[in-house]
Protein backbone atom coordinates (compact mmCIF):
# COMPACT_ATOMS: atom_id res chain seq x y z
CA UNK A 1 0.00 0.00 0.00
CA UNK A 2 1.69 3.34 -0.71
CA UNK A 3 0.68 6.76 0.75
CA UNK A 4 0.09 10.12 -0.52
CA UNK A 5 3.36 12.03 -0.95
CA UNK A 6 2.21 14.84 1.74
CA UNK A 7 1.95 12.59 4.83
CA UNK A 8 4.48 10.21 5.42
CA UNK A 9 4.90 9.75 8.90
CA UNK A 10 7.83 7.85 10.84
CA UNK A 11 7.12 5.42 12.61
CA UNK A 12 6.36 5.93 16.12
CA UNK A 13 9.24 5.35 18.55
CA UNK A 14 9.11 3.24 21.51
CA UNK A 15 6.58 4.55 24.44
CA UNK A 16 5.08 6.90 21.60
CA UNK A 17 1.78 6.71 21.44
CA UNK A 18 0.28 6.50 17.70
CA UNK A 19 -2.10 9.62 16.96
CA UNK A 20 -6.04 8.24 16.93
CA UNK A 21 -8.22 8.21 14.18
CA UNK A 22 -8.90 11.57 13.05
CA UNK A 23 -6.18 13.77 15.13
CA UNK A 24 -3.74 15.50 13.37
CA UNK A 25 -0.19 14.52 14.29
CA UNK A 26 1.71 17.83 16.12
CA UNK A 27 4.27 18.06 13.49
CA UNK A 28 1.12 18.65 10.99
CA UNK A 29 -0.74 21.20 13.23
CA UNK A 30 -1.29 24.47 11.87
CA UNK A 31 0.20 27.10 13.02
CA UNK A 32 -1.75 30.07 15.14
CA UNK A 33 -2.19 33.07 13.24
CA UNK A 34 -0.14 35.92 14.92
CA UNK A 35 -2.88 38.27 14.17
CA UNK A 36 -6.48 39.51 15.65
CA UNK A 37 -8.81 41.10 13.40
CA UNK A 38 -10.47 43.91 14.10
CA UNK A 39 -13.49 45.49 12.74
CA UNK A 40 -13.27 49.41 13.19
CA UNK A 41 -17.08 50.44 12.72
CA UNK A 42 -19.78 51.97 15.22
CA UNK A 43 -23.41 51.78 15.26
CA UNK A 44 -23.19 55.51 14.10
CA UNK A 45 -21.05 54.80 11.26
CA UNK A 46 -23.69 52.09 10.73
CA UNK A 47 -26.28 54.43 10.37
CA UNK A 48 -24.99 57.33 8.90
CA UNK A 49 -24.04 55.51 5.77
CA UNK A 50 -27.38 53.74 5.63
CA UNK A 51 -29.02 57.39 5.65
CA UNK A 52 -27.07 58.81 3.30
CA UNK A 53 -27.44 55.30 1.05
CA UNK A 54 -31.32 56.18 1.39
CA UNK A 55 -30.73 59.80 0.55
CA UNK A 56 -28.55 58.70 -2.61
CA UNK A 57 -30.98 56.31 -3.55
CA UNK A 58 -33.96 58.94 -3.62
CA UNK A 59 -31.96 61.51 -5.29
CA UNK A 60 -30.83 59.49 -8.04
CA UNK A 61 -34.96 57.59 -8.24
CA UNK A 62 -33.45 54.40 -7.71
CA UNK A 63 -30.21 54.41 -9.88
CA UNK A 64 -28.13 54.31 -6.71
CA UNK A 65 -29.60 51.09 -5.50
CA UNK A 66 -27.72 49.16 -7.93
CA UNK A 67 -24.09 50.28 -6.52
CA UNK A 68 -25.25 50.05 -3.00
CA UNK A 69 -24.41 45.94 -2.62
CA UNK A 70 -20.60 47.35 -3.99
CA UNK A 71 -20.72 50.39 -1.67
CA UNK A 72 -21.47 48.57 1.11
CA UNK A 73 -19.34 45.64 1.00
CA UNK A 74 -16.77 48.49 0.25
CA UNK A 75 -17.38 50.68 3.11
CA UNK A 76 -17.05 47.54 5.83
CA UNK A 77 -14.01 45.62 4.49
CA UNK A 78 -11.99 49.14 4.19
CA UNK A 79 -12.46 49.37 8.17
CA UNK A 80 -11.26 45.79 9.09
CA UNK A 81 -7.63 46.03 10.71
CA UNK A 82 -4.69 43.62 11.81
CA UNK A 83 -3.74 44.14 15.15
CA UNK A 84 -0.35 42.19 16.65
CA UNK A 85 0.12 41.16 19.91
CA UNK A 86 0.21 44.73 21.75
CA UNK A 87 -2.60 45.53 19.87
CA UNK A 88 -1.54 48.14 17.75
CA UNK A 89 -2.85 47.57 14.05
CA UNK A 90 -0.09 46.94 11.79
CA UNK A 91 -2.30 46.53 8.62
CA UNK A 92 -5.73 46.84 6.82
CA UNK A 93 -7.57 45.08 4.01
CA UNK A 94 -8.33 47.61 1.15
CA UNK A 95 -10.65 47.79 -1.37
CA UNK A 96 -9.37 48.81 -4.83
CA UNK A 97 -12.86 49.47 -6.92
CA UNK A 98 -12.91 52.06 -8.73
CA UNK A 99 -16.63 53.58 -10.10
CA UNK A 100 -16.13 53.03 -13.48
CA UNK A 101 -15.12 49.28 -12.56
CA UNK A 102 -18.05 49.33 -10.90
CA UNK A 103 -20.07 50.11 -13.87
CA UNK A 104 -18.60 47.68 -16.25
CA UNK A 105 -19.68 44.66 -13.66
CA UNK A 106 -22.71 46.08 -13.29
CA UNK A 107 -23.77 46.20 -16.89
CA UNK A 108 -22.51 42.73 -17.25
CA UNK A 109 -25.08 41.40 -14.39
CA UNK A 110 -27.89 43.85 -15.16
CA UNK A 111 -27.78 42.59 -18.98
CA UNK A 112 -28.10 38.58 -17.32
CA UNK A 113 -30.88 39.69 -14.97
CA UNK A 114 -32.80 41.38 -17.70
CA UNK A 115 -32.39 38.06 -19.82
CA UNK A 116 -33.50 35.73 -17.11
CA UNK A 117 -36.35 37.79 -15.73
CA UNK A 118 -34.64 38.88 -12.80
CA UNK A 119 -33.32 35.35 -11.94
CA UNK A 120 -29.83 36.43 -12.36
CA UNK A 121 -30.66 39.16 -9.83
CA UNK A 122 -29.93 36.54 -6.60
CA UNK A 123 -26.92 34.93 -7.91
CA UNK A 124 -25.74 38.80 -8.42
CA UNK A 125 -26.22 39.82 -4.86
CA UNK A 126 -24.89 36.93 -2.92
CA UNK A 127 -22.64 35.36 -5.50
CA UNK A 128 -21.20 38.15 -7.97
CA UNK A 129 -20.61 40.87 -6.12
CA UNK A 130 -18.82 38.95 -3.32
CA UNK A 131 -16.73 37.66 -5.82
CA UNK A 132 -15.43 40.77 -7.24
CA UNK A 133 -15.35 42.34 -4.43
CA UNK A 134 -12.86 39.97 -3.00
CA UNK A 135 -11.22 39.59 -5.76
CA UNK A 136 -10.17 42.93 -5.56
CA UNK A 137 -9.07 43.07 -1.84
CA UNK A 138 -5.90 43.06 -0.38
CA UNK A 139 -4.31 43.17 2.90
CA UNK A 140 -1.81 46.32 3.43
CA UNK A 141 0.70 47.20 5.38
CA UNK A 142 0.28 50.55 7.98
CA UNK A 143 2.20 52.25 10.25
CA UNK A 144 1.57 50.54 13.38
CA UNK A 145 -0.69 52.64 15.60
CA UNK A 146 -3.66 52.05 18.49
CA UNK A 147 -6.90 51.94 17.34
CA UNK A 148 -9.47 54.10 19.76
CA UNK A 149 -11.81 51.63 21.41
Amino acid sequence: MQQSPQYNPAPPQYGQQMPQYGQVPQQMQPRAFPYRIKLHLGVGDYIVSGLFAFLVIIFTFGIASFFYPYGAYKFILNRIYFLDGSGAAVAKLHVDAGLGDQFVHLLLWLGLVVITFGLAGLLYQFYAVPRWIWSRTQIVPIQPMMLPN
